[in-house]
């Protein structure tokens, strides 16, 4: 099982997201791509008037590239949910925009799993995370109404806090039915650690009372909401015996500029004070983290690959792709936008050589095979 991800979609560079897109139409042929965050206008970060994020609709046209076989996971991300978070006309044009596309297209509006021989995806929302006294936020009142719909036709007058509960235990309950694996996957938002950020306490939270049902398993934890690619070990001690680790990729927004200013260290150590949901106990939780590698400047997305006993991770970065020597679905680019992308790269003549050389060997396979019959 392979499936792909990739973080935070921003259409300033939108030959960078081009570059992403036909090289998985070319390489990965019916598979998954879960990708999402923040489908927004460059200048809202900046935007002192307050204004609603813009989804760039004249920008639709990129996202059709894709390959209509491909199943299209979409995540959405902190501003495209939590900025004017009253104001919902941005989110509801992305919604409308997915639902009316036929081009398998799914958003995640709740916590939604696929579980591919041993290894379990599990997708939710983590920007609710970042709501402040969500006990006293209603879903109604905010964004949230559009995305969780379905919850909120059973569940009236329910809270942020609710939302938070919920998709928690639908977690546990998800994991608890699908006991017989290896691997289990949280794709989310926001990171479980961020080196220049708070630490969000709700997961840990969680983890404080529910370890045990995932601590037998290989974790990981996929996000975005960063400038560069950076993998880390995330180890989790209470009273200094180990509960979990888990190993967290975050992948860059295609958008990424290079961070001159990049802070060097490379391990972390904090303490929180987490309290049980159940028993109103309070422990202190010990959070190391260390960083395996960094990837400045780094544009791609997440490759993972199951054929592995263990399965596996690798970013590629389109960077270092020379994207006219890739086969080009000319289904899905006309003529106009081939040539531009070919234009735009410069020419391998060692790479040219080895293809040809490639597809004579695939012939030859192909008629030794047919005399076999």
């Amino acid at each position: 099982m392979k499936f792909i991800y990739f973080g935070n979609v921003e259409y300033s560079n939108k030959d960078n997201l081009k570059k992403i897109i036909i090289n998985i139409n070319n390489n990965y042929k019916n598979k998954i791509v879960i990708y999402g965050g923040n489908y927004y206008s460059i200048n809202n970060e900046k935007n002192e008037k307050n204004e609603e994020p813009k989804f760039l609709s004249n920008n639709l046209d990129i996202i059709k590239l894709f390959d209509e076989n491909l199943k299209k996971k979409i995540i959405f991300g902190n501003y495209d949910l939590l900025n004017n978070i009253n104001s919902t006309k941005s989110l509801t044009e992305q919604i409308n925009f997915y639902k009316k596309t036929n081009h398998n297209f799914d958003i995640i509006n709740d916590v939604k799993y696929i579980k591919i021989n041993k290894t379990l995806i599990i997708m939710f929302d983590s920007n609710m995370f970042n709501i402040n006294n969500p006990s006293q936020v209603f879903i109604s009142d905010t964004s949230y109404k559009l995305l969780f719909d379905n919850y909120l036709k059973e569940n009236k007058n329910k809270t942020i806090k609710d939302l938070i509960d919920y998709q928690f235990n639908s977690i546990l309950n998800i994991i608890k039915k699908n006991n017989n694996i290896n691997n289990i996957i949280f794709i989310t938002h926001l990171p479980l650690f961020k080196t220049n950020s708070k630490i969000e306490l709700n997961f840990y939270e969680w983890i404080n009372d529910f370890y045990i049902y995932i601590n037998r398993y290989k974790l990981y934890w996929l996000c975005s909401d960063s400038n560069q690619y950076e993998k880390g070990l995330i180890i989790i001690k209470k009273n200094n015996i180990e509960l979990l680790k888990i190993t967290q990729y975050i992948v860059p927004n295609i958008f990424a500029k290079e961070k001159k200013d990049i802070n060097q260290q490379y391990s972390y150590l904090t303490n929180i004070t987490v309290k049980s949901e159940y028993t109103d106990i309070t422990n202190e939780l010990s959070i190391y983290y260390n960083i395996k590698d960094i990837k400045l400047n780094g544009i791609g997305y997440l490759l993972y690959d199951d054929n592995f006993l263990n399965g596996d991770f690798n970013f590629i970065d389109i960077n270092k792709i020379n994207i006219n020597k890739i086969n080009i679905n000319k289904n899905n680019l006309d003529k106009e936008k081939i040539e531009k992308i070919e234009k735009s790269e410069e020419s391998d003549p060692y790479k040219i050589k080895y293809l040809k050389y490639k597809n004579k060997l695939i012939k030859l396979r192909e008629i030794k095979n047919k005399y076999k019959k």
